[in-house]
């Protein structure tokens, strides 16, 4: 019977290589679908010279996240943990950029939880304007979760954009993310689905304006020398020559 499983094996077993966009991809197609062609890393890249640091603009109690709104983005989270930070920070506002079908959902959540006024849903922005609430943000938040269907992020587009911006980013352990993120070095780790440990998190770094400006232009760097689009075109040429 057809199956999406069933279809990658037989493609994989009519090529001689192939290439992943991480080390968790090819983990998984060697361990969960078991094949044995030669599978070379070559990350999704970003071209950094599109987003620009700009220090004069940041808002010292603004968060950003950038993400469709489904369950593998983990909203929700970021959501309570923004409940737990008003109390010290009046003026925290959280910022969230993108559509989707829990729009509805996690603005019931905000409402429930007190925090409405500290909340702006965006959905869809023009490219300038993009570029602009990433240099605004104090931090870039991205709580991504494996959902109850087993969907995932892998390394989502959106941190190396945050990155390239020297925007602090704060993510979870989920997928590839950590091949991205190294935690208290360009970036911050949190356990996925703990809005306690998240708020922990950014509140230590809103708290430390020196460790942000460090884990801002470390995160820069990283983009800039690991995962621009000039290396993966280095890495394609090497891999099939």
């Amino acid at each position: 019977p057809y199956s999406k499983r069933s279809t990658a094996r037989r493609v994989f077993k009519s090529s001689d290589r192939a290439v992943a966009p991480s080390e968790y991809n090819k983990q998984f197609m060697q361990d969960e679908l078991k094949i044995n062609t030669p599978i070379d890393i070559v990350y999704a890249t970003t071209d950094v010279s599109k987003f620009n640091p700009d220090g004069t603009k940041i808002d010292p109690y603004r968060i950003l996240t950038v993400a469709r709104l489904t369950e593998k983005k983990g909203h929700r989270y970021a959501l309570r943990a923004v409940e737990q930070l008003v109390d010290q920070f009046p003026d925290i506002e959280y910022r969230i950029i993108g559509k989707g079908p829990l729009k509805h959902d996690l603005e019931s959540i905000s409402d429930e939880l007190g925090i409405q006024s500290n909340i702006t849903f965006l959905g869809h922005v023009s490219d300038s304007q993009l570029k602009d609430e990433y240099q605004r943000a104090v931090l870039f938040v991205l709580p991504c979760v494996v959902a109850e269907d087993g969907n995932r992020d892998v390394i989502p587009v959106v941190l190396k954009e945050a990155m390239a911006t020297e925007t602090p980013c704060v993510s979870t352990d989920v997928a590839g993310i950590p091949e991205l993120i190294t935690d208290g070095e360009n970036g911050c780790i949190v356990p996925q689905r703990n809005g306690d440990v998240l708020a922990e998190t950014i509140l230590k770094l809103m708290e430390r304006p020196d460790q942000r400006r460090r884990i801002g232009k470390s995160g820069r760097q990283t983009v800039q020398n690991q995962f621009g689009i000039q290396d993966a075109v280095d890495e394609l040429l090497i891999t099939f020559n």
